[in-house]
């Protein structure tokens, strides 16, 4: 490890501003900070410390802001921002952001620990739908972008409604995005409950009619009354035990294994190849065992399928075969484990509370082959402890039955068992710790648990046997006798009570209070089909702290699936309402904000950007430009899809017109695949700006196993319609929000790296030397302020933030300018002429002699035909003609990389030199970084409290949110002859 800088940054749980440090190992540049509270990060800065000391070669800080809008003495960066006076860059360009509202449809989403059913190649389960999704995104991430990622996944399905009835139904997309917003947690009358985010749709019954509606107060949800369960599994056991902790699979060792030995012609050169050790390869060979964690490693190597194996404990004689069946008795000691059992070193231990489930859980264990210990204490239940390490890993980290009374569940494939077998363990865990009560007009039967996990994976189990059930609550706050605050009890009555009756063995002590019981009534409840109309009882509404939220979708036109306690939901959600408001500056705040810009001193910003949103879904958009124009911004961009854009020339020759002159158009891939967003809209965007002489910046987010394999093409397709785009700006992946390491290392891809994979993907036709950081153009500057005394712009952004070069067509071939100019040598030279300026030579000496130096720094034999380089760089620096720069665009591809920074690779002093900023309304401008990765302290605040409701919004526009939406027909934009064209199909 070899230290660069120190630094400062912000811890990405509590935002902190922390100490942190810039190091290289390995060829790579890191950052480490160590949170008192939270721990330690680490990350990669770049991936090349070569072209990182490059880059740092051209560090240069800029004068900064003369009239910083942050008036404090002691300014703490970043959390006085506004501009204030340690801020050592000038605004290059101005984000104002003129909308918050999108046309593009998205989804609505759960918080990461609410819970679905879902059939994985067939097999059952109960998941939390954050794990499960994660667990497809590591494998097959899609896309990214303001809104998250999404997966498509491999024979997944979900349980939707189907004319009443519940069915499986395959899943199409797994969606994962980021979420800083309220939730609600729904409840029904019988108990049932779900967490969701605030805007989520229920399917509620309104008269015959089926609707998706917000969640409210006595609105008829569906709840789930019969649904279909699984007709037996069985456990592989060498698979589920991958899973297994590390530190457990050393002491599990895998017998019979002899045999797999002959799949290898010779021990010793097999262990040198892969790592084993020699002699225990013979040990384990003669002793027919080897320990589960070198198995694995062996399988591999060897390419054994190792079916005939079976799985023990070292001086253990006890085996368990690879194959596990789930059989009654199997489960019925599950269910009385669930109610009173414990784990306990390593063993399984169940708590006898009377002597019919003493017999009960014996009769099973001597079913199975299973010793066990009954240990009898004075004054206590009896205990019996088995004492068999592979059943107890089973059970913990297969079964996933987790330890802790309040954490106790079902196993999480028990939608998997058999019937006979789900029926064993609801006997297991009624007679366990269940209750009947009997009173003289009513009676019900039911469990009692102070684990909410319990009662909602019961009450679906009861379900896929037919029987609907009540889950209630119970404070014990003012119980002398209770250990807990709250009991959750779920319980049977009327026909569902007799239905149950007659499906178990109850013990003895449940059978006497059922004696001579009367006829019961029909159940009270309302069914409909397989599921209960079920009425919202209460909505509990309250913040949470940013975290990932989740959805799917599904493939059947219900678009609905089930989730939580057993809860119909709809899987469709726009964009507009995500944030709760609607935020749109006034057109007098926009020209406040505007003339806040141009007021900067000691050079005024003179580039500003109108995003969103998706800032073309303002009627007055026009106007807004017209503000921009008539208070002296000459270059104006929109940031936008292009969905508009793209089908309507007459906005396009208006925005034109107005003097738009770049379309900043996101643009992630050249595929489908790669750039869903807006894939089918780009052939038309780029016709209607050839139509209207707009210019084109092609802007693709990259992320490291999404799209990075189509850098190379991204940049060729630039290259191909170079007549109107006139750039590719590439932006690797800022992961905003909380990632996991291992999720960011699957996802993290630096400007080093993009540089690597543009080298390859183009053959070399462009070169990661080709490229420069941002702050080389000060060489130029200075000498244009040192020959005018006249303060210029200073692009002094941190020499990491971002890189770029240009590209020339030489007869089809892409020429980067560093293949006709000696760049290094230029710059050399412009320091050295300011350097005499700045001395007092005069500008009459220095400058005739320069349009004759400026050429020799360029192989007129390498410069593309007809390109008089050195003439347009002579009559920019020493005329001031900056006409001629705009040919210079016009006959070249500007390649540039901008690597935003996230909470993880967080540098305080990119962020003091940042020179992108976004204007706000109350005066400030805020560097990039700031307002975009920490929002709550600027942008979220800003825009809520200026923000208005969407029934405001309805009442002064006649529009809902849902009118922003665009819907496109994808197969008539792909059989168009310019979607042909543009793409080359």
């Amino acid at each position: 490890m070899k230290e660069i800088s120190k630094t400062s940054s912000l811890c990405p749980e509590c935002k902190k501003i922390i100490p942190a440090t810039i190091f290289e190992r390995d060829g790579k540049v890191f950052i480490s900070k160590n949170c008192p509270e939270h721990g330690e990060v680490e990350e990669v800065y770049w991936s090349d410390y070569d072209l990182y000391k490059k880059a740092e070669r051209f560090a240069h800080d800029g004068k900064g802001i003369e009239n910083p809008n942050m008036e404090k003495d002691a300014p703490i960066c970043p959390k006085d921002c506004g501009l204030c006076k340690i801020h050592k860059s000038q605004t290059a360009l101005a984000n104002i952001v003129v909308t918050n509202r999108c046309d593009l449809t998205c989804w609505y989403c759960l918080p990461s620990n609410e819970e679905i059913l879902v059939k994985d190649n067939g097999k059952v389960s109960t998941v939390k739908i954050g794990n499960f999704i994660d667990k497809w995104l590591n494998k097959n991430i899609k896309k990214i972008g303001k809104l998250g990622v999404f997966s498509e996944p491999k024979n997944i399905e979900v349980m939707t409604m189907k004319n009443g009835k519940i069915i499986w139904t395959k899943v199409n997309k797994l969606f994962r995005r980021r979420y800083n917003g309220k939730f609600i947690k729904v409840k029904t009358e019988t108990g049932k409950e779900i967490t969701t985010t605030i805007d989520h749709k229920f399917i509620v019954k309104s008269g015959e009619n089926l609707l998706k509606k917000n969640a409210n107060i006595g609105e008829t949800a569906f709840t789930v009354g019969n649904m279909e369960a699984g007709k037996g599994i069985k456990i592989d056991i060498l698979e589920s035990f991958r899973n297994l902790p590390k530190n457990e699979m050393k002491h599990i060792y895998v017998r019979n294994i002899t045999e797999y030995f002959s799949e290898i012609d010779r021990i010793d050169i097999f262990s040198e190849k892969f790592g084993f050790n020699k002699s225990l390869m013979y040990s384990w060979k003669s002793k027919n065992t080897m320990p589960l964690n070198y198995f694995y490693k062996f399988m591999k190597n060897a390419n054994i399928k190792a079916n005939g194996v079976k799985f023990g404990v070292d001086a253990k004689k006890y085996n368990f075969e690879r194959e596990l069946k789930i059989t009654s008795d199997l489960s019925k000691l599950m269910g009385y484990f669930i109610t009173d059992g414990h784990y306990s070193k390593q063993n399984i231990w169940f708590t006898c509370k009377d002597v019919y489930v003493r017999n009960e859980i014996e009769t099973s264990l001597k079913k199975l082959n299973l010793t066990y210990t009954v240990i009898e204490t004075k004054n206590k239940a009896e205990q019996i402890n088995v004492g068999n390490k592979i059943l107890y890993l089973i059970f913990r980290f297969v079964l996933n039955i987790p330890a802790g009374a309040h954490n106790k569940r079902l196993p999480i494939n028990f939608g998997s068992f058999d019937e006979q077998s789900r029926i064993a363990m609801l006997e297991g865990i009624i007679n366990g710790d269940g209750y009947v009560i009997r009173g003289e007009r009513c009676a019900s039967i039911g469990i009692g648990t102070v684990s909410r996990k319990l009662v909602s994976d019961t009450s679906k189990l009861l379900s896929t046997l037919g029987i609907k059930n009540r889950i209630h609550k119970m404070s014990m706050k003012n119980n002398p006798l209770s250990n807990t605050n709250t009991l959750y009890k779920l319980y049977m009555g009327g026909e569902d009570m007799i239905s149950i009756i007659d499906k178990l063995n109850l013990k003895p002590s449940h059978l006497k209070k059922l004696e001579n019981l009367s006829p019961r009534r029909g159940t009270k409840l309302i069914v409909n089909g397989d599921f209960i109309l079920d009425k919202i009882k209460s909505i509990e509404e309250f913040e949470d702290k940013e975290q990932f939220v989740y959805d799917l979708e599904v493939e059947d036109n219900s678009h609905s699936f089930i989730a939580g306690d057993g809860i119909l939901i709809s899987n469709c959600f726009f964009y507009a309402g995500r944030m709760g408001y609607v935020y749109e500056p006034t057109l007098e705040q926009i020209k406040e904000m505007v003339k806040t810009l141009k007021a900067e001193k000691p050079v005024p910003c003179n580039a500003v950007q109108l995003t969103g949103g998706e800032p073309c879904l303002r009627k007055d958009i026009v106007d807004i430009i017209n503000i921009c124009k008539k208070n002296g911004v000459d270059h104006i961009q929109l940031n936008t899809n292009g969905t508009h854009i793209s089908r309507d020339l007459e906005l396009a020759q208006k925005v034109r017109a107005a003097g738009i002159n770049t379309l900043y158009l996101s643009f992630d891939g050249v595929s489908a695949k790669t750039n869903p967003k807006n894939h089918w809209e780009i052939p038309g965007v780029l016709n209607n700006c050839r139509k209207t002489g707009m210019g084109a910046v092609l802007v693709p987010t990259v992320i490291k196993g999404v799209n990075d394999h189509e850098i190379g093409d991204i940049v060729r397709f630039g290259f191909r319609n170079n007549d109107v785009v006139r750039g590719v700006n590439m932006q690797p992946v800022s992961l905003v929000g909380r990632v996991s390491k291992a999720e960011r290392e699957k996802m993290r891809i630096t400007i080093p790296d993009l540089l690597d994979r543009l080298q390859e993907q183009t053959g070399g036709e462009i070169d990661k030397n080709d490229f420069y950081p941002v702050p080389t153009l000060t060489n130029f500057t200075r000498f244009v302020e040192a020959l005018t005394k006249k303060a210029e712009y200073d692009l002094s952004s941190h020499f990491s933030c971002g890189m770029a070069t240009y590209v020339f067509n030489d007869n089809g071939k892409m020429v980067p300018i560093t293949r006709f100019v000696d760049v290094d040598g230029l710059l050399e030279y412009l320091g050295e002429k300011s350097e005499e300026l700045e001395a007092g030579k005069s500008k009459l000496i220095v400058g005739p002699k320069m349009l004759w130096k400026l050429r020799t720094f360029i192989d007129k034999k390498k410069s593309p035909e007809g390109f008089g380089l050195a003439k347009i760089i002579y009559n920019a620096l020493v005329k001031h003609d900056y006409k001629a720069l705009g040919a210079f665009h016009k006959s070249s591809l500007f390649l540039g990389m901008m690597h935003f920074m996230d909470l993880y690779n967080y540098d305080i002093e990119r962020v003091k030199r940042c020179c992108i900023h976004y204007a706000m309304t109350d005066g400030r401008i805020i560097p990039f970084c700031t307002f975009n990765v920490i929002p709550e302290w600027y942008r979220d605040e800003s825009q809520k409290s200026q923000g208005i409701s969407f029934e405001e919004y309805k009442k002064g526009t006649g529009k809902e949110m849902k009118d922003d939406l665009y819907k496109r027909d994808v197969k008539a934009l792909e059989s168009t002859e310019l979607y042909r064209k543009t793409y080359g199909n």
